[in-house]
């Protein structure tokens, strides 16, 4: 058997006498001992549930023959009777010795004497007991045949070369007669002999049963399996993986097959699904203007990506979106990075593309080496390049927004809320730190700065996750977007949290986060 999905591996433990390879589609199974197939999928980090999709296997009784030996006839009307010794037993073939008409042998049927032109519908007749020991008429060679409006009757059974063939039928005792006649009720019976018939039966598997994990029967056949059989063991391989899910197990289901005699010929099973991965409740993520990891909680994301993900996500358009013209782009991080040192002094750098526009935050690239309170504003530049002291507190534009820092070792966006005031050309961006000191990183010769501005409109911007856009703000009257079950890109999950991005400045609620892994 090939594996049967990602992750999966499907193996036969080994019984005495059984020598087949799980590698073979279909295989013979005797019954005693049986076999033990195992479902193995191959865990992930944090499941949370099991879904199967299908799960099935196809049984067919391998049919044996037995031979009984020669049984001898004994008269009963309406002819010869072959009483099978035992039980009920499924009779095949017998061989018949000594079957005359007329003192004639016969061997075959149709048979019709050349000297008897008047006989031309002589038959031999199988009948059988019924559950009350009443004889039935079951076969007819030949059958009888149709008429206009009732079938053929009594076919089934073959005799040639006096070998007489029935379709395994179940009985304790075959009694033959010879008749002669069109139709049933037309029957007469015609003299005959038989000495007797060597018996071979057919026997089939017996009290077939599949057992599940606790030894516990999933699906029984009692009496014989006779012809093929599909079983669905979704319900029972489900639950016995969603247990191992519980316990924190690894995902794996023994199942048993066997019986009390005989043999099948046996599908391993079949089974598809998925593991489930649900984070439950809502996980929050802030974007503001650069990339944010997911904080996923429990343990962490499986390497394998998984077959599909989706959320119920909420997203809230906070009113502000960046200005990529505006914006310088961050250095890479391994880059050696320059600046300036940022105390009591204002430092200044130009501030382009602003005119007409209100400034909403404003991200300095830098870190603090120790605690730090920053206060940044816009300025007239024009004013605040004089010499005059504190000429960029004296030209400033509008009152500063002011962020405290910790110490912090990485060098990072730090975006700081600024209020509410629509600036012309000529403006120039300044900051101080009111206490400590702040490194203010610098990039082609000039201090670098990020700026978010107001905007009622999301303009249809993404919010884009690990890069693929998921959905769009468009209209500025709602700035909440609600979506169910919404597709997330699965390779997002592989190994790592998934990293969000939008020019909009967002809270995003992602909602019982779902990851299914094909098993």
């Amino acid at each position: 058997m090939k594996p049967k999905g990602p992750g999966e591996r499907l193996r036969r433990k080994g019984a005495p006498g059984i020598a087949h390879a799980l590698a073979e589609e279909i295989e013979v199974v005797p019954l005693d001992p049986g076999v033990t197939y195992v479902i193995d999928w191959a865990p992930i980090s944090g499941a949370t549930g099991v879904e199967v999709d299908s799960a099935s296997m196809q049984l067919t009784g391998v049919v044996s023959e037995r031979a009984l030996g020669e049984v001898t006839a004994a008269a009963e009307d309406p002819g010869y009777a072959i009483k099978i010794p035992g039980a009920l037993r499924r009779v095949r073939r017998l061989a018949l010795r000594g079957l005359q008409w007329n003192e004639r042998d016969v061997t075959t049927f149709p048979y019709r004497p050349e000297d008897r032109p008047d006989l031309t519908d002589l038959r031999l007749v199988v009948s059988v007991p019924d559950a009350n020991g009443t004889l039935i008429p079951r076969f007819a060679i030949p059958p009888v045949a149709r008429t206009d409006f009732i079938p053929e009757q009594l076919g089934g059974a073959t005799y040639e070369g006096g070998i007489l063939t029935l379709p395994d039928e179940l009985t304790s005792k075959v009694v033959l007669s010879i008749v002669n006649g069109r139709h049933a009720g037309e029957f007469s019976k015609q003299p005959m002999k038989l000495a007797g018939a060597d018996v071979t039966l057919a026997e089939y598997p017996t009290a077939v049963a599949i057992l599940g994990p606790n030894g516990d029967p999933i699906w029984s056949q009692p009496g014989e399996l006779v012809g093929t059989v599909s079983i669905d063991l979704k319900a029972a391989i489900q639950g016995a993986l969603k247990a191992c899910v519980a316990r924190g197990e690894a995902p794996r289901v023994e199942l048993e097959l066997l019986g009390a005699s005989g043999q099948v010929r046996a599908t391993a099973p079949h089974v598809r699904g998925k593991l489930v991965r649900v984070f439950s409740g809502v996980v929050r993520a802030k974007v503001r203007g650069e990339p944010v990891a997911l904080e996923l909680p429990g343990a962490p994301l499986d390497a394998e990506t998984p077959a599909s993900a989706a959320a119920d996500v909420s997203v809230r358009y906070l009113g502000l979106r960046l200005l990529p013209e505006a914006s310088d782009p961050l250095p890479p991080a391994s880059q050696a990075v320059g600046g300036a040192i940022v105390r009591e002094t204002p430092v200044t750098r130009p501030l382009a593309g602003v005119a007409g526009r209100s400034l909403g935050a404003v991200g300095l690239v830098g870190r603090a080496p120790e605690k730090c309170e920053l206060s940044v504003w816009p300025t007239d530049a024009a004013r605040a390049a004089s010499r005059a002291p504190d000429a960029a507190v004296a030209a400033a534009l509008s009152a500063p927004g002011v962020a405290r820092l910790e110490p912090d070792r990485r060098v990072e966006v730090t975006w700081i809320d600024m209020p509410e005031r629509v600036l012309a050309d000529g403006v120039a961006l300044a900051a101080r730190a009111n206490q400590g000191r702040f490194f203010w990183a610098a990039g082609a010769g000039a201090l670098l700065a990020r700026v978010a501005v107001r905007d009622a409109d999301p303009g249809s911007r993404p919010l884009l996750v690990d890069g693929a856009p998921v959905l769009k703000m468009h209209d500025p009257s709602a700035p909440t977007l609600q979506q169910s079950a919404l597709p997330l890109p699965t390779g997002a999950f592989a190994g790592a949290p998934p990293t969000l991005e939008s020019e909009l400045f967002l809270t995003v609620d992602f909602g019982d986060i779902t990851l299914r892994y094909a098993r």
